[in-house]
This record gives structure tokens, C-alpha cells and sequence, in this order.
């Protein structure tokens, strides 16, 4: 592998080192180790890793928005970096792959080794790594994040943490630790209506609150009566009381039991006539 720019020449393999610097998250360790676990398997030659760092040699790839990249790559802002933004960098012989904490860093990594290296992870046992000794790191000023906050194939061999990570994939469902970047926390997954609603609790003094059905109130196989205002106001603080006793949940699902059984009200009604959906 060579390491090159438009003003520099190529650089032998043997004199590129991967930097983990000092005071790097687990994430961003697991970055720096996974860069240089492909790194060699592309090349076939070995790529020394620099652990705890507080300086790079002039050949190296930088991993992470530690103290080393600050130094190096004064023109990047690296304080102000979103959760998974990214920024991979060339300058002279070194390139910065770093991003926000706790995912941008590992997402950098994963970027490059994607779109510049070639390498695809198809599976969480089937992958494509090429094969090129000849390897060269070009001139490079990407900044970038995911368009979307959350993103969650939801599909068996996408719950496996590594090819998640791997793959850009920050879903609940994967099993995902702080090594790997960890993942969105979810305050009630999906099909929170009664969770959030017991019927046991609240049907006997609120048939209100529950789907009318043939003109009666019920919550056998029932939803919840989304126009009351009152139910409304009951769920915005139950979101609320989720968001106080778990400071760390980012999204905090209000979606519909998973069968039938929508509200057959007259203020319902109109809406589902009007909108041609129970959406509505």
C-alpha cells in the first residue's frame, strides 16, 4: 500500500502506520483496529498500529478527532462534529478519518475502506475484499453524515453488531455495543398504543379513549381513539414521563397495535372518509 497526494510521491507500504490517539473511545479503537485488519488483508503486507498516540509519523493514516488530528489538521473543525458525521482528509502523507462520537469515527473508517478501497460487507459471513498490494490513499476532502437518524434494515442477518456497524446500520434491533458505536434507543419499539394505554388500567374509567367498534366502545382487538383530545394529552405525558425515567432513549414510538380494530367514532370515521385511510 503507497500513500499519495498530487504534490507527494508514493510511499512504501512498510512505512504506513495506523494512529489510535490518545484518549480514543472504544469505537474509535475498534476503528483503528478494523482499518488495519483490512488494510492487510487488501495489501498482503503488514500495517503497524500505533496505540495511545500522541504523534504520527510522517506517513500515516490518522483514525479519530484525538489530539494527533488536532495537530495535524488544524484546518478541520473537529469540534463540532454531529454524532455520525464524518470527515476524511488527506494532507501531504497522512489522511484524517475521523467523525463524531459515539458512531462518526467508525463510519469514517468503514467510508473509506467502502468507497476507496472497494470493499463490500454482504453478509455477516460473505464479504468482498480485494486483492491490490499496489494500494494507494489519493488526494481526499469528504465531509459528510447520513441523511437519515435512524437506520434499521430489520432483517435477520442485519442484527448481527459487526456487519451493522459495517454497513451504516444504527437500528435498536442490532446488536450493537459501545465498541461498535452503539444505537439508537428506542422508548417502546413499535405497536405501543396499549403499552402505553393499558386497557386494565384506564378502559373502565375511559371506554372513551379506546376504539368504537359497531358502536361500542371496546379494546378487544382495538385501537386507540386518536381525535380525543384527552387521550391525547394522557400519551404526550406518558412520552414525556419515558423521556424522564430513560435519558437515554432518542425516539420514543406512539404507533398503532399490530392488528385491526381502528376507531369506528364519528370524528374518526370522518377523517378515515376524507383521507380514503385509517392513516388519516
Amino acid at each position: 500500500m503507497t500513500l499519495s497526494s498530487a504534490a507527494v510521491a508514493p510511499t512504501p507500504a512498510a512505512q504506513v502506520t495506523v494512529v489510535a490517539q490518545r484518549g480514543a473511545s472504544p469505537a474509535e479503537i475498534r476503528a483503528a483496529e478494523e482499518l488495519v485488519l483490512h488494510l492487510e488483508k487488501i495489501t498482503g503486507t503488514d500495517v503497524p498500529l500505533a496505540r495511545d498516540a500522541t504523534n504520527a509519523p510522517e506517513a500515516a493514516i490518522v483514525v479519530g478527532p484525538g489530539p494527533v488530528a488536532k495537530r495535524f489538521f488544524r484546518e478541520v473543525d473537529l469540534s463540532n462534529f454531529g454524532p455520525e458525521e464524518l470527515v476524511m482528509r488527506s494532507k501531504g502523507k497522512r489522511l484524517l478519518l475521523a467523525g463524531g462520537r459515539p458512531r462518526g469515527t467508525l463510519y469514517a473508517v468503514y467510508r473509506w475502506l467502502h468507497t476507496q478501497a472497494g470493499v463490500r460487507w454482504w453478509t455477516p459471513w460473505a464479504s468482498t475484499i480485494p486483492s491490490n498490494p499496489k494500494l494507494e490513499i489519493r488526494e481526499l476532502n469528504v465531509r459528510e453524515k447520513p441523511a437519515f437518524e435512524a437506520r434499521d434494515p430489520f432483517w435477520f442477518h442485519a442484527f448481527d453488531g459487526a456487519w451493522a456497524a459495517r454497513n451504516y446500520s444504527n437500528g435498536f434491533s442490532a446488536r450493537l455495543d459501545e465498541a461498535t458505536g452503539g444505537k439508537v434507543i428506542y422508548g417502546g419499539f413499535v405497536h405501543t398504543f396499549f403499552p402505553l394505554v393499558p386497557p386494565k388500567d384506564h378502559f373502565e374509567k375511559h371506554p372513551e379513549w379506546y376504539s368504537e367498534i359497531k358502536g361500542k366502545r371496546t379494546a378487544d382487538g382495538g385501537q386507540l381513539c386518536t381525535t380525543n383530545p384527552a387521550l391525547r394529552d394522557f400519551v404526550v405525558e406518558r412520552v414525556r414521563q419515558t423521556i424522564r425515567e430513560n435519558p437515554n432513549v432518542n425516539i420514543v414510538s406512539v404507533s398503532q397495535n399490530d392488528w385491526y380494530g381502528a376507531c369506528e367514532c364519528p370524528e374518526c370515521k370522518a377523517l378515515d372518509d376524507a383521507e380514503g385511510t385509517h392513516a388519516a
